[in-house]
């Protein structure tokens, strides 16, 4: 399960064949939305590796999407359970994993993350990727990821950032606008009895990184980690305003800036990603 950088994603009440298929396809996506998922797959799975993970661990993945990291980390040589909604999405896992010969090291599970039907510490790693964003109680998943975790097991995450620099520099596109559209929406559907155009459940909960930090903490999971990811699509009044043979250069320069630890781009990334433990 994974966070686009625009706004045309499935809702997660909603998966269907189709859903699924866009979740498999958007990683090969030439321009800036796939260039964006490619870098924080390569994050997550540094963040993977800096954990240091025994071989033949028991992972969890929580929403494997298209299955992609379910491969690269099967391939470093353990055991996933991977655990999502959606029959849909675990297919494609299935499928990926059967086709790069990994599928007997890959079990699949349909279930919520935020009642994980697993005893307590029953993995020794737990990856979760674009999964916050679309829980109605992330606070309850991280307890529960912690709850599954043995002590000082590793947890690798990441979450939509509230606060990224596109958001500020489009005001159409800040949470505080989308807040008031669901509102406007919300009060027309009570006062003309007609059905939702904007379901709440298509629109991902963005939180500052800030507030995720504050999550893992209240969660009993402690931050080891952390980087900021994903730059473009740049747009104002959603509209393009970078030519589109220009918006990788721009996004990589704004990555560049915020590995580096500068001002503004060192937390205005699209995604974070988060390597924490879970406490003894």
């Amino acid at each position: 399960m994974s966070g686009r950088p625009g706004d045309g994603r499935p809702a997660i009440d909603d998966w269907t064949d189709a859903g699924a298929a866009y979740w498999r396809d958007v990683y090969d996506d030439p321009g800036i939305d796939g260039a964006i998922y490619r870098l924080r797959q390569t994050r997550v799975l540094e963040a993977f590796d800096r954990a240091a993970v025994p071989a033949e661990s028991r992972v969890l993945e929580i929403g494997p999407g298209a299955g992609l990291v379910t491969v690269e980390v099967a391939r470093r040589g353990h055991r996933l359970t991977c655990l999502d909604p959606s029959a849909a999405m675990l297919e494609n896992t299935l499928a990926r994993a059967a086709a790069n010969g990994v599928g007997d090291r890959v079990t699949t599970v349909v279930a919520d993350a935020q009642a994980l039907p697993f005893a307590d510490a029953s993995f020794d790693a737990v990856v979760a990727v674009g999964v916050l964003p679309w829980l109605d109680d992330p606070l309850a998943a991280l307890r529960e990821i912690r709850r599954v975790l043995v002590a000082g097991g590793a947890a690798v995450l990441t979450s939509d950032n509230r606060a990224r620099l596109t958001f500020m520099l489009d005001p159409r596109l800040s949470p505080v606008t989308v807040a008031a559209a669901k509102r406007v929406d919300a009060a027309l559907v009570r006062a003309l009895g007609m059905p939702s155009r904007r379901r709440v459940a298509s629109l991902p909960r963005r939180y500052a990184n800030e507030q995720v930090d504050r999550m893992l903490a209240q969660s009993g999971l402690v931050r080891e980690s952390a980087s900021s990811v994903g730059f473009g699509p740049f747009t104002l009044m959603r509209r393009r305003v970078v030519p589109a043979r220009w918006e990788l250069g721009v996004d990589a320069r704004l990555q560049r800036l915020a590995d580096a630890g500068r001002p503004v781009a060192r937390g205005g990334g699209a995604h974070y990603v988060v390597l924490a433990r879970a406490a003894a």
